[in-house]
Order: C-alpha cells, then structure tokens, then sequence
C-alpha cells in the first residue's frame, strides 16, 4: 500500500482520529482507522453521497449548517460528512473505507468509467452468446444429421 503524503492540518487530523479511536473503537471493535488524507471542504458548495453515487444523492446540509448528509433513506445509507471542528465536538472516528463526499466532476468521472466498464462487459457478454448460438447451431446440424440416419 502506497504511503499517503499529508499535510500538517491532515497529519494532525490523523492523529486525533487515532485518538479517537483508541479507547473503543480500534481495540475492542477492531476497526481500523481511515488511513487516507483529511481535508476541510466547503460544506455550501454542492457534493454528492460517495456510497450512492447517483447525482439524485447530492448531499444535504443540514439546519446548523456543521455537516452534510445522504438524502437517501437512512436504512439504505447513513452516510454523513463533519469537517474538523465537528468532528472533534463530536468525537466521530473515521474507519478505514471512510470516503470524503464527491464533487460533481468526481461523481461524473465516476460514472463515466461505470458505464465504459458496463459496455466492455456487455460486449464481451455478446461476443460469447454468439459463439454460444454458433456452437448450438453446429450441434444442431450433427444431430439433425443422426436424427435422419435413424430409420423408422
């Protein structure tokens, strides 16, 4: 796994989620904690639910303005982002998987290689139904040869 570069503000940021971890979550719930950068995002612009990643799942911000969270149903996603003040009044620990909210251009870029990867797919998927059909076909003829040899 590649070393992830911070700066100070993400070191720091590290740490205290470290902290936060320690006393219950790393040890007695074996989480690991996130491991990736940390950085402050500005909660007005608009950013989308990295778990759904649908454009339909712009995140919400909520009434004291201190977090954003996935409009979507809370059984399907609970997901909810803080930057770091909030983080630290509500001691929220980060676990590895932890992802930082999308931006529009992110999720697109998402997307798009979604559905390239859909198409290869399906085009692989077509390649190998027609050579099914042509293997069937063949088996076809050999027993349709059979069949007619048989006399009665």
């Amino acid at each position: 796994m590649a070393k992830v570069v911070r700066d100070a503000f993400s070191q720091a940021e590290y740490e205290k989620n470290l902290a936060r971890g320690a006393e219950c979550w790393i040890p007695v719930c074996s989480l690991e904690p996130y491991d990736g950068p940390f950085k402050e995002i500005d909660l007005t612009l608009d950013w989308y639910c990295p778990r759904c990643r649908q454009e339909a799942c712009k995140l919400i911000l909520s009434k004291d303005k201190a977090s954003l969270d996935c409009p979507t149903r809370w059984e399907e996603c609970e997901y909810s982002y803080s930057n770091a003040a909030i983080r630290d009044a509500r001691e929220i620990f980060l676990s590895s998987g932890y992802e930082w909210p999308l931006s529009l251009k992110e999720l697109l870029a998402f997307t798009i290689g979604r559905k390239r990867q859909f198409i290869k797919a399906t085009k692989q998927h077509i390649k190998d139904l027609r050579l099914g059909i042509k293997d069937s076909e063949s088996e076809i003829i050999a027993l349709q040869a059979r069949f007619e040899a048989i006399d009665g």
